[in-house]
């Protein structure tokens, strides 16, 4: 009889460890679920999104300010200027390709040096950007930050980079070859004189260069799990 009590005891005192040990595993799942599932704040979202765009920045910078970072990559390449194109026209027609060729690669390459100090001047935007409607762009095309980093911030730039560009063209002699050009050009009989401000023109391409390459990179860390290197990004982007 005492053995078959002692057996019971024994058994009972396993199945209520057993129910114990059930119970904390549930409620330690449980909290697992309620931290992962823990619904994202607006503040939350924005900060997740300007890591992104801060991501894409550096990214951006990194590629485009190595050598030939602007004119050997087709995303960004900065064409011969579309209203000077008669220009390129009639002097590849003339036989002066090398000098047009050259005035491209110079134009790229101011575009790369003056790059190198984007960096401090993008990711102080973003740092300041306020993303009052985080929700709808995390919600919206795999580019949307970038296009609202875009629109808040492209004037802002434009006059912080100017000068940085207007530097750049003298450090490549890049005015020294448009000008040789251009004499070439209106010393033909009856061509109209072309106006060109190639600070103007260098600037916006390269803000467009860096921006073009932001959003590539937003779209990565939107779709490619593993673009994700920080818990806060893997929060954002499920």
């Amino acid at each position: 009889m005492n053995k078959l009590l002692l057996i019971f005891f024994f058994l009972s005192t396993q199945l209520i460890a057993q129910i114990s040990i059930n119970k904390l595993t549930n409620s330690t799942l449980i909290a697992k679920d309620l931290l992962a599932s823990k619904v994202l704040t607006n503040n939350d979202i924005s900060v997740g999104l300007k890591e992104t765009l801060a991501i894409g920045a550096e990214s951006s910078v990194d590629l485009t300010s190595r050598k030939d970072g602007f004119y050997s990559n087709e995303l960004v390449k900065i064409p011969f200027p579309k209203d000077a194109y008669k220009i390129k026209k009639t002097l590849l027609k003339l036989g002066m390709d090398s000098k047009v060729l050259e005035f491209e690669y110079l134009l790229n390459k101011a575009a790369s040096e003056a790059s190198e100090l984007a960096k401090d001047i993008l990711l102080n935007e973003i740092s300041n950007i306020k993303m009052n409607d985080a929700l709808a762009i995390l919600d919206g095309e795999d580019n949307a930050a970038t296009k609202y980093l875009m629109l808040n911030t492209s004037k802002k730039l434009y006059i912080k980079f100017k000068p940085i560009v207007e530097e750049s063209i003298k450090n490549v002699n890049l005015v020294k070859v448009w000008n040789f050009l251009i004499l070439k050009y209106n010393s033909i009989p009856l061509t109209k004189p072309v106006e060109l401000h190639l600070d103007e023109y260098v600037t916006k391409k390269t803000i467009e260069g860096l921006f073009k390459l932001i959003e590539i990179e937003e779209k990565n860390i939107r779709t490619n799990p593993k673009a994700r290197i920080t818990e806060n990004l893997q929060r954002v982007f499920k």
